[in-house]
């Protein structure tokens, strides 16, 4: 079975289309699995009225993008599990994509699709123009396998937003699998702003700190954590987010005699590829 997993807030209209675009490749062996997390647009109702086959699972409260996406994935019963964002859709064709490339090799743990944009003639980002082994995926925009899930863990869900695709991608690497891009696997977007603005400059510091003091090992840990203090003191500056950054400093610096008892370093291999396709980067076209 595969599912898609979908994670959404107050966005009604978006996620109906998006459930739309899945079932629409509904060949008897898909379910998808809506989580709400405390929508107050009359999500859930609208969702269990329109679509009875769809699981809909209403949260108290919105515990933010990792919190709410390890309920999704603790909801779902499939092998392998589509990570759809709510203002998204997918291309017809996407099913029968994911289940040939998972085929392939029961090491590859997570795909990386293409995302487009919607209402523009363009090709969009990806993390490679052809399929290949990369190192990085976007959380919306890719497709785990549950056996994977279930031996490397979940998103730590204190990150709230931002860092938990750079903890799962090092983390999964470090075990073994691997994460390849195919970019024939299309989902369409809004091009948005997203978490590229200021507002969310704490969890930016706070978030990639914490990954780099939980899984980065030795030597990697204290160099990374130098330099990035640096790089993101000078990001703080030019983006006037001073005050962001010292609050973030305090709260990773104030918990690191915790961290360094309990975590739980990856492979340096793994580290350094995901480093050096970070710089790398997406291709956009």
């Amino acid at each position: 079975m595969v599912s898609v997993g979908i994670l959404t807030h107050n966005r009604v209209e978006a996620v109906v289309r998006a459930i739309r675009s899945a079932l629409a490749d509904d060949d008897g062996d898909l379910e998808v699995v809506v989580v709400d997390s405390a929508s107050e647009d009359g999500t859930y109702q609208r969702l269990l009225h329109e679509f009875p086959t769809v699981r809909v699972v209403r949260l108290p409260r919105n515990l933010g993008c990792p919190g709410g996406r390890n309920h999704v994935y603790a909801n779902c019963r499939g092998e392998i599990i589509v990570n759809l964002d709510d203002d998204g859709f997918l291309e017809q064709g996407w099913l029968p994509a994911v289940r040939s490339v998972f085929a392939e090799d029961e090491r590859i743990g997570i795909v990386a699709f293409r995302q487009r944009f919607a209402g523009e003639d363009v090709w969009g980002r990806a993390m490679s123009k052809e399929r290949e082994d990369v190192a990085n995926f976007h959380g919306g925009v890719c497709a785990f396998r549950a056996s994977m899930l279930r031996e490397v863990g979940l998103y730590p869900e204190d990150l709230v937003v931002l860092g938990e695709e750079a903890f799962l991608a090092i983390r999964a690497l470090s075990s073994g699998y691997r994460i390849v891009s195919e970019p024939s696997i299309v989902m369409w977007h809004p091009r948005v702003g997203g978490t590229a603005e200021r507002s969310n400059d704490y969890f930016r510091f706070r978030n990639y700190l914490l990954v780099v003091t939980r899984v980065f090992p030795g030597l990697l840990m204290w160099k990374y954590l130098l330099l990035r203090l640096g790089s993101y003191f000078l990001l703080a500056i030019r983006r006037g987010t001073v005050v962001p950054y010292i609050r973030a400093v305090w709260d990773v610096v104030s918990g690191l005699p915790r961290t360094l008892v309990r975590r739980a370093p990856a492979d340096a291999d793994a580290v350094r590829r995901y480093l050096v396709f970070r710089a790398r980067g997406e291709v956009c076209g």
